[in-house]
């Protein structure tokens, strides 16, 4: 089961060390309202083989590979099913 932390449009500010949690939403208008144009853009997965993601790459040398696997299994990390990363291409017209 998905465990949700907090609302989605509740973007912040935090004091944990990150100051706001942006939703895919303000990104996309941040560059929109810059006279970009967006040309893609594409979600992306961490890769189990060599990613820091779930984990730093330090703590990752003092875990089992069944512990890593862990991370990267939907049905025990209900947000391994969702995407870590995004990626926008974007150009301006001269």
């Amino acid at each position: 089961m998905l465990k949700i932390r907090k609302p989605y449009g509740e973007i912040g500010p935090y004091f944990n060390g990150v100051n706001y949690h942006w939703r895919t939403q303000d990104y996309v208008n941040a560059i929109v309202g810059t006279g970009l144009s967006i040309m893609r853009m594409e979600e992306f997965f961490d890769s189990r083989e060599n990613g820091c993601y779930w984990f730093s790459e330090l703590k990752r040398t003092s875990m089992t590979q069944d512990e890593i696997n862990g991370y990267y299994d939907w049905h025990i990390n209900p947000q391994a099913a969702l995407p870590q990363w995004l990626s926008i291409c974007a150009t301006k017209q001269i």
